[in-house]
């Protein structure tokens, strides 16, 4: 089941499906553009993981450090990592979108898309 309650992440998978919807094509059946989302949505789930490997990696540490803690409390300090994931991946969730209407509108990612995710990961290293 995936985790909707942090702000913004409702908006994130609503936008995600609205690109989907909106990048019907009339010569396509329903399997073909089923098919073609969930293509598009593994490609730039894949740029979205290379983005963010480091902040996945500290979000399972704080997970890990949740061992032995049960009950409100453990929920809230699960809650409370899970906020800070979404904060630290907020500009990767932006581009994940940008390069999934990519793939939806020509098949591929455009240049500037791809020169953004270059510019995140410089930006990233620096």
């Amino acid at each position: 089941m995936m985790v909707t309650s942090y702000p913004g992440m409702r908006e994130h998978l609503d936008r995600m499906a609205f690109i989907a919807k909106d990048h019907w094509r009339q010569y396509e059946s329903n399997a073909d553009h089923t098919d073609r989302v969930e293509c598009a949505e593994i490609e730039a789930q894949e740029w979205f993981e290379d983005a963010t490997a480091r902040q996945s990696a500290i979000y399972a540490h704080n997970l890990e450090n949740l061992r032995g803690l049960h009950g409100p409390r453990y929920d809230r300090a699960r809650e409370h990592a899970l906020w800070r994931w979404y904060e630290a991946t907020k500009r990767e969730r932006n581009l994940m979108a940008l390069t999934f209407d990519d793939l939806m509108r020509c098949g591929e990612v455009s240049p500037e898309t791809a020169g953004l995710w270059d510019a995140l990961d410089h930006a990233e290293a620096a």
